[in-house]
Order: structure tokens, then sequence, then C-alpha cells
């Protein structure tokens, strides 16, 4: 067997493709999608939970708590993710002290 460049995922293809199938053996690369949603509703439930009872966005006025509530039992019931990816990028960028709206 040849060695096209020194490549050892030639070798692998080449003796994995004596017990798999063409099509698999040869595809393109896949990404992997992480389940994120599904670590927000289970495990990470506890964490939104807390991330949105102690906001200081609806403290300042930026949300309001009545709607937040409602958006994360959606979420939570597998309704939506949006809100749990908003609120930790808002946490992240905008800091715990932050007291103003956000520009439209």
């Amino acid at each position: 067997m040849k060695l096209k460049g020194m490549k050892l995922k030639h070798i692998l293809r080449s003796v994995s493709a004596r017990y798999l199938p063409r099509e698999l053996v040869y595809r393109e690369k896949q990404g992997f999608g992480f389940p994120i949603a599904l670590w927000l509703r289970n495990d990470l439930a506890h964490f939104l939970r807390n991330l949105f009872a102690e906001s200081r966005f609806v403290e300042a006025g930026i949300f309001d708590q009545k709607v937040m509530q409602t958006l994360l039992d959606e979420h939570l019931s597998g309704k939506v993710i949006t809100i749990s990816v908003c609120g930790y990028c808002l946490t992240s960028n905008y800091g715990t002290g932050c007291t103003s709206k956000i520009p439209r």
C-alpha cells in the first residue's frame, strides 16, 4: 500500500473500506451539534432560573419580570431557546451592573 503524502488518515480509510460502506468511509467531514437546548432544560435549568431570578436587567427596567418568567417557562417546556442564550449573552457582555437601557 502506498502512502499518500504520509497521511495516516489514508491508511485508516483504506483499512476501513474493507469493512464499512464506501460512502461512509469517504464522506466529507460533518460537524457535531451540541445538545445545548436539552442541557438547558435539564441539567442547567437551575442555572437559568438563578440567572433570571437575580437579573439586574429586570431591576434596571430593561426587561419585564413577568415577560421574562413567561419566556423562561416556555423555554423549559421545550418551546424556546432564544431567551436563555439572550440572557447569558447580555450578562456576559453588559455585566451585572448595567443600569441603562440597551440602545435599539
